[in-house]
């Protein structure tokens, strides 16, 4: 069976020597695994740019239900970034959000939902003229509405207080030490008011981004089994100084 889909690739690796398997978030068929052959030779068919994280991509491959490893038949960029290969902040992002990408998603498993987010926040993240301080905050707690554990805006006013084991805000400090303080607390609250195009008008500072970011992966860490081992974000606070 050969399908024709778009797809986000999110990681490579290397496959005998001169191919690479890369995992692609399809808008078809969800997060497939693909053999895709002489990318590392003198003269590729498919340049090694071309399967960059978040890279989007228009694809006619191969398909079987019974299997988890195809090929592809045609593969050809859907869009090509302007500035994410350029910035280191943009660079960083990007690392961040295809690394957890690779955590929450299940092989095989189409999410129509969620394909037009990431096609989003990639484009989002590559054209902006404005900070993308924010976007690593904003990506987590928005994954988290696909996932199906976003925590709710409180109904009350300030102070807030983000219970991590609960995943909801109180308006007093709980009796454990698993929260958020009101500053990262308030910050969390605007992120989920927030669209694209206004979350870097949300000032804070570059400590409680910081912190927010580690709640929100604390959270889904208690969320989702799976979701372990998240390096990329350690250099974030380092890079995203504005």
């Amino acid at each position: 069976m050969i399908i024709k889909t778009k797809g986000i690739c999110l990681h490579t690796t290397k496959y005998g020597e001169s191919s690479v398997i890369a995992q692609v978030f399809t808008e078809e068929k969800g997060l497939q695994s693909y053999i895709i052959s002489g990318v590392r030779s003198r003269k590729p068919k498919v340049h090694a740019s071309l399967l960059q994280p978040l890279s989007m991509l228009d694809m006619v491959a191969y398909y079987r239900p019974d299997k988890t490893l195809f090929r592809t038949k045609e593969i050809k960029s859907a869009y090509t970034f302007q500035r994410i290969p350029f910035e280191i902040q943009r660079s960083s992002v990007c690392l961040f959000a295809a690394e957890v990408l690779l955590k929450v998603l299940r092989e095989s498993e189409a999410q129509p939902d969620l394909y037009p987010f990431i096609h989003d926040f990639a484009l989002h993240l590559d054209q902006t003229d404005d900070s993308v301080a924010n976007l690593p905050s904003f990506f987590l707690l928005w994954m988290t509405d696909f996932l199906g554990f976003q925590p709710e805006p409180p109904s009350f006013g300030a102070p807030y207080y983000f219970d991590r084991t609960q995943g909801y805000f109180l308006p007093e400090v709980p009796e454990h030490d698993e929260y958020s303080g009101d500053e990262v607390s308030a910050f969390l609250v605007a992120l989920l008011g927030a669209s694209f195009a206004s979350v870097s008008e949300i000032k804070v500072s570059r400590e409680i981004r910081s912190a927010a970011l580690n709640t929100l992966l604390a959270y889904l860490r208690g969320q989702m089994e799976r979701f372990r081992g998240i390096t990329s974000h350690k250099i974030l606070s380092e890079v995203l100084r504005d």
